[in-house]
């Protein structure tokens, strides 16, 4: 059985098609089942930032889970046609 996910877009800081190759980016201020994430995407990758204690701020991204990125990217498009309506 799945687990449910329930994803809540906050806010969408950035979200733009690329000149150079067409490719979608932006950086997000989401929700995953209640816990605050702020999402980075550069074409087809995925970025979470994240708190790794002891290490410096250049190593605190993280790959986002493969399982996440549709729903997010869903979420994104429904907070983008909310907003242009």
């Amino acid at each position: 059985m799945l687990d449910q996910i329930n994803i809540e877009v906050i806010e969408i800081f950035e979200h733009f098609k690329s000149n150079l190759d067409n490719s979608v980016n932006g950086l997000y201020n989401i929700k995953i089942n209640g816990n605050k994430a702020i999402i980075f995407r550069n074409g087809d990758s995925w970025g979470v930032l994240a708190h790794y204690l002891g290490e410096p701020v250049n190593k605190c991204m993280g790959i986002l889970r493969e399982d996440r990125i549709e729903l997010i990217e869903e979420a994104i498009k429904r907070k983008l046609n909310t907003n242009n309506n």
